[in-house]
């Protein structure tokens, strides 16, 4: 899905969870839509794990 649907989200004035594996992709992400002026939360997590996936739901 990528930036897309998080992006429409913040355009749509919604909160927004960013969640990847990758630390540097996932704060570059964050930080751009928060400097937009967006509510957004970032998490490191490896979305192909369940435990990882189920976690971030909590």
């Amino acid at each position: 899905m990528g930036l897309a649907t998080p992006r429409a989200f913040a355009a749509s004035n919604a909160a927004a969870a960013l969640a990847d594996v990758t630390q540097e992709k996932l704060d570059e992400a964050t930080k751009d839509l928060t400097a937009r002026g967006h509510d957004v939360l970032g998490v490191r997590c490896d979305v192909s794990n369940q435990d990882c996936t189920v976690a971030v739901g909590r």
